[in-house]
């Protein structure tokens, strides 16, 4: 008798504990979920910027007068340029189109098969249209690249009598790349493009012509608006 009456005692005082503790405000609630939305970065919109690389181009040079085969030659050096495009965003997709414009260079010269001459290859600039297409994840955007490129190839003998000529030759242009945004304005990048050019045909004194194509490799720093 005596243990029932003091299990209800008890049970009468957690009771009353309980009711104060609520009346006074002391319960605390469950904290509530907090959520965080992911950020997520739009490529939407026009942009600029400027890149540095590496070309390397490979040439083979036809001197009709002489009976010699091919040359080949190899037009390699640095590349800077500008470009300015614009992006359309959506979901994951991105569709763009882009004009640049770069200063290379990139020179080479081979034996001309005659007269103890060489046949000198200079490259002096290129400038390309094409538009883009690629995957969106973020910050991280990763790309697929097609379009029209025309460069201007000079050539001359040395030691020659005649003078250089110089033909500006179009092609196309393939190409991957990829883009990283450091902040809603500023993105870093790495491309990669491969351009097959027309025929260069000159003069000098005969006709020879030239078969040309490169590979270039440039990073990218770009602006957002």
């Amino acid at each position: 008798m005596k243990k029932i009456v003091a299990m209800g005692a008890l049970i009468a005082l957690g009771s009353f504990g309980v009711g104060s503790a609520v009346g006074q405000g002391i319960v605390e609630a469950p904290a509530p979920t907090t959520y965080l939305a992911p950020t997520t970065f739009d490529w939407s919109g026009p942009y600029i910027g400027g890149e540095l690389g590496f070309d390397a181009g490979t040439g083979n040079v036809d001197i009709i007068a002489y009976q010699d085969p091919i040359i080949p030659v190899r037009v390699s050096g640095a590349t800077a340029g500008i470009y300015a495009g614009s992006n359309a965003q959506f979901e994951h997709l991105l569709i763009g189109v882009e004009l640049g414009g770069n200063w290379v260079g990139a020179t080479d010269r081979a034996y001309s098969g005659g007269g103890g001459q060489d046949y000198v290859v200079d490259r002096n600039w290129e400038a390309s249209l094409v538009g883009r297409a690629g995957y969106v994840a973020d910050q991280v955007l990763i790309y697929g690249l097609a379009g029209t490129s025309v460069t201007s190839l000079k050539t001359r003998f040395d030691p020659g009598a005649f003078p250089s000529a110089t033909d500006t030759v179009w092609g196309w242009t393939l190409g991957v790349g990829t883009e990283h945004a450091l902040s809603d304005a500023i993105s870093v990048g790495l491309e990669y493009r491969y351009a097959s050019y027309g025929l260069g045909k000159f003069q000098h004194g005969g006709p020879s012509t030239v078969d040309y194509d490169t590979h270039a490799v440039r990073a990218r720093l770009s602006f957002h608006f």
